[in-house]
């Protein structure tokens, strides 16, 4: 058998590397690299040692023809059995559109998650549900998200509830993580003399922003509060992750351009740093959809700057605090998460939603499976093959 794994972002490598790795214990597995992400996905695909056999160059602006046609050439060269996409890019979009064309099966991964708000996310909301429409199996990372698909007519013996391979990458890259490394990275980009006691003595608050819907005077608004926030507490050491997207970084470095000693403004890690500091700190305030995930993987509390989530199970739970940019609910959160102590201890126990970090086992077992592989191979005559006993 041979799988085609396509992926382009940072998010999607490093929820697939699990995939890749597991998958090559039994089959041929190729990988397509859109380089959605540039830079930004160089650090994951170095720490998973993960080598792409097809590193494309195409850039996202161009054409929906020009790009599908390029990954079209490549798909019927390499004859995937199956082609296996992640989340709701344009990267997923695009691969599970091309093997569509190609009547090749699809297999998407993080299947399910919707906000029903077409424009929040945007646009991952409407690339996901596009995604759905084009994907024979789908791997749903929780029953919310199974009960979504099945209320939009996905049938039901085609969702795989597994859970999300973001576990799986983090308790993989934990066990690789060299601490030495990720506190040296953090002096490249801050060379404060005060630092080093800082993150000695402090404890920490991680934050980062980058959803387009933020942009603007959303933004500002969680800027003031983050200052409100580092004026009011000295005894926390805040460390804002900025991303590359150049509109973000404008307004971040305008409104903070004043601020305390103890609010730090840093690139954006490489991926084993970014783990190690949620790993370590005490809170972390975001509007990253991964970010949730990892953070509760890490059974921290997450402070989450949006006004939806498609992750609903991390506020479910009790472990995501939903507070969209309004000043005074993230300082009282915050206030609450930092000043009640057994509220806090009480949050860091909870189990984790989205699984046992063994989905990438399931989607290898499944894959394996007499009637899986007959499906395939008679595809796309077996398309509408009902799986009676998918379990």
């Amino acid at each position: 058998m041979k799988a085609l794994v396509v992926f382009g972002t940072r998010p999607e490598i490093i929820k697939l590397a699990p995939i890749v790795y597991k998958l090559k214990e039994k089959m041929e597995v190729r990988v397509f690299h859109t380089r959605q992400h540039d830079e930004l996905a160089d650090d994951v695909i170095k720490f998973f040692k993960i080598s792409p056999d097809f590193n494309e160059k195409t850039m996202l602006h161009s054409a929906d023809e020009r790009r599908s046609g390029r990954m079209g050439t490549i798909l019927r060269a390499i004859n995937p059995d199956i082609v296996i996409v992640q989340g709701d890019t344009f990267t997923t979009y695009a691969g599970a559109f091309t093997a569509f064309l190609l009547r090749k099966p699809v297999l998407h991964l993080e299947a399910g998650l919707r906000t029903h708000k077409k424009f929040s996310p945007f646009p991952e909301e409407t690339f996901r549900k596009l995604v759905s429409n084009l994907a024979d199996f789908h791997f749903v990372p929780t029953e919310t998200s199974k009960q979504n698909l099945l209320r939009e007519g996905i049938a039901k013996d085609r969702i795989f509830v597994a859970g999300n391979t973001i576990v799986d990458a983090a308790n993989m890259a934990l066990k690789n993580i060299n601490e030495e490394e990720a506190i040296s990275e953090i002096y490249k980009y801050n060379h404060d003399s005060d630092l080093d006691e800082m993150l000695r003595t402090k404890k920490l608050v991680i934050i980062t922003s980058h959803r387009r819907e933020n942009i603007g005077q959303p933004l500002k608004r969680i800027c003031a509060a983050v200052k409100q926030l580092s004026e009011k507490y000295d005894d926390l050491l805040f460390i804002w992750v900025l991303h590359k997207n150049p509109n973000v970084r404008e307004i971040v470095f305008n409104e903070l351009k004043e601020r305390n000693s103890n609010l730090k403004l840093v690139e954006a890690f490489t991926y084993p740093t970014m783990l190690y500091f949620l790993q370590k700190s005490q809170f972390i305030l975001t509007d990253s959809g991964g970010i949730q995930e990892e953070v509760v993987s890490l059974h921290k509390p997450v402070i989450i700057l949006r006004d939806d989530t498609e992750r609903p199970e991390v506020v479910e739970y009790g472990l995501g605090f939903m507070v969209g940019t309004d000043i005074e609910k993230i300082i009282t959160t915050f206030t609450k998460l930092h000043d009640d102590v057994d509220f806090y201890k009480k949050i860091t126990k909870i189990d984790n939603p989205f699984g046992d970090g063994q989905t990438s086992q399931r989607v290898l077992d499944f894959l394996m499976k007499p009637q899986t592989q007959d499906f395939l191979e008679n595809y796309p005559e077996s398309a509408e093959h009902v799986f009676e006993d998918k379990d």
